[in-house]
This record gives C-alpha cells, structure tokens and sequence, in this order.
C-alpha cells in the first residue's frame, strides 16, 4: 500500500513538472463589425509556435479564452457557420467542430455524415439538405456579415500577442 502511494505521488509530481509555462493565461474581450456587436459565430487564435485555440462568440460579442499558451497570434474571426443562406458545411474530419453546440442543425449534420458515407461506398453523393424556413429565422438573429478576410489566415489582418495572466482585447473589423 505504501508503495502504491509513493507511486501516484511521484506520477503526480511529474504531471506538474510537464505543464506548460504561460498555460494560464486569460484573453476576454468584444468583437465588432463597423461598431456592432457580433451576435455569434467562432474566434480562433492561431499560434506562431502551433496551436489553434477556438472560443464560440456569444450573442453580446463577447469572447473568452482560459488556458491559452503565451506568444504571438494571428486571430480570425468567423461568423458563416450562422449565414442562414449558406448551405450547412459537410461535417467530415476538421469541420466537425461546427456541427457541435448546433443543436438546430443536428438533423443536417446526420444526414450529410449518411451521404459521405454512402460517398465512401462509392454511390452518389447528394448535396447537404437545405435549412428549413425556422431555422432559417432561428440562424438570421444571429447573423452579422462580416469581410471573408478576416476567417482567413493568409489574409486576417488581426494579431495578438498573448501575455502570461488574464488581459482584454477588443476587435473591431472593418471593410
């Protein structure tokens, strides 16, 4: 028994000597297009040293990040997930993260994995379901367009420079 407890002890100083230094930093701020308020939509803070950190923006415009690694970001912004016009995304590998926290869009979601597995059997692929006329109105209240430069890296102007502690940086976008 003495030595089962030795052994987690030293497990767990070694867990604490493998964090990360910088670890504990916290960015929250607002992001606006041409002085309003995002109701929604992604945030991401793309690491020069590797990273991707992602904070949904609630319908205030408000971001938070917790835990965020210190160093220099480029920061996008990302709202077309909620474009009640845009046929929903295929969910396959990296964009499963936008059916997530959809509830509205689950029934897409299942149906477009059903088509890319028939696509991966060698049938036809059908194109994505169109939204239905509520969630169409559900999506529209929380749809700001913003300038597609901005949920590109090559072309997002936006950087941050993360510091160790918690910090406030607003962005506003414009054309």
């Amino acid at each position: 028994m003495h030595l089962l407890r030795l052994g987690l002890l030293a497990g767990l100083v070694i867990l604490a000597g493998c964090s990360k230094p910088g670890a504990s930093s916290k960015v929250t701020g607002t992001i606006t297009c041409n002085g309003q308020a995002l109701k929604g939509g992604d945030i991401y803070f793309l690491f020069e040293q590797g990273g991707q950190y992602t904070s949904a923006i609630k319908p205030d415009g408000t971001y938070l990040f917790a835990g965020l690694p210190t160093g220099n970001a480029v920061v996008l912004v990302d709202t077309e997930r909620l474009n009640p016009d845009a046929r929903p995304k295929p969910f396959s590998g990296k964009n499963k993260q936008y059916a997530q926290g959809m509830s509205q869009r689950y029934r897409q979601y299942s149906q477009t994995v059903a088509k890319e597995n028939a696509a991966a059997e060698g049938k036809e692929p059908e194109a994505p379901p169109e939204l239905s006329k509520s969630e169409k109105e559900a999506l529209a209240k929380f749809y700001v367009k913003i300038p597609k430069k901005y949920a590109d890296k090559k072309t997002s102007p936006l950087t941050y420079t993360v510091e160790s502690g918690s910090q406030t940086k607003d962005f506003d976008l414009t054309e």
